[in-house]
């Protein structure tokens, strides 16, 4: 039972520079790409750029999310410690984030979840920027910690696992961020592992994974179980680093990036945009891309 993913757009391939972040907020899809301080701003449907925001004193944008409730995009900035608040109309504000924050999720309650991989926290923020709780995540998650988004169950997902570490998975953890049930074992491409679960998106039912090293996205249900793989290679994937999925239209936004064998790092990108097909499907498991 596994939902199908339908290409339906790209931008140009840019040679030379990665993409960092995408999102979305009404018709308006908002690109970061690295080491620049501007956020690019498109048309969703005709793919043109219609603006470029500067982010004034942005050092190292590494994700953005969108909040439809408050109308507003916020980037997470992790050497200056910085979120950043964007409306649509350009309003800028800001404010402090004692731990580099390296992802950033949107609440249940439409507050914003800052993933600080650093110091293995999760903070929720309201939209003015007031902390409201701090979660310190279980110990027996051993390594670098990606990104969280949380649950209709008022469970986290967070997903966990470096380059250099042998187990890599996505786990659901309480507010006292003690893990609940995982996804995930040594790092790998068969049903069961994953390798560099760097982002996560969360549909009404399930999560979604991005692996960038798999160049694949992957479905789990709410308690952790394997649903199916929903994108590869074969979908035009090379190295999904985030995702943004519109509960709205079931669009999902992801900023892909290709890596260079010869610089041996990821060099340039762009945002491919599916329709995903939430509607349950019996796909066999013989038949699933591993």
């Amino acid at each position: 039972m596994c939902a199908v993913g339908t290409l339906l757009a790209e931008l140009a391939d840019d040679k030379t520079t990665r993409v960092e972040a995408v999102t979305s907020l009404g018709d308006e899809m908002f690109v970061l790409r690295h080491d620049s301080r501007y956020v690019d701003v498109y048309d969703v449907d005709s793919l043109r750029r219609t603006r470029r925001v500067l982010i004034g004193g942005l050092q190292d944008g590494t994700d953005m999310t969108s909040c439809t409730r408050h109308q507003c995009v916020y980037i997470a900035d992790y050497k200056g410690n910085v979120i950043f608040r964007l409306t649509p109309d350009n309003q800028l504000s800001k404010w402090t984030v004692s731990d580099g924050p390296a992802g950033v999720s949107v609440t249940s309650d439409h507050n914003l979840l800052v993933t600080c991989s650093d110091t293995r926290r999760l903070k929720e923020f309201t939209s003015d920027g007031r902390l409201v709780r701090e979660i310190v995540l279980d110990r027996n998650l051993t390594s670098h910690i990606w990104h969280a988004v949380q649950l209709s169950s008022g469970l986290f997902a967070v997903s966990y696992g470096g380059s250099r570490d042998n187990i890599h998975k996505v786990c659901t953890v309480n507010s006292l961020g003690q893990i609940a049930a995982c996804y995930g074992a040594t790092k790998g491409s068969k049903i069961g592992q994953l390798e560099l679960p760097v982002h996560l998106a969360k549909t009404e039912d399930t999560v979604l994974v991005a692996c960038l090293t798999n160049s694949r996205v992957i479905e789990l249900s709410m308690t952790m179980d394997y649903v199916g793989t929903i994108l590869t290679q074969h979908d035009g994937l090379k190295g999904p680093f985030t995702m943004h999925f519109d509960e709205e239209t079931n669009w999902l936004y992801v900023a892909d990036n290709s890596w260079s064998y010869l610089s041996e790092r990821w060099i340039s990108g762009n945002v491919k945009l599916f329709r995903l097909n939430l509607e349950q499907t019996n796909i066999p498991s013989s038949t699933v891309t591993q």
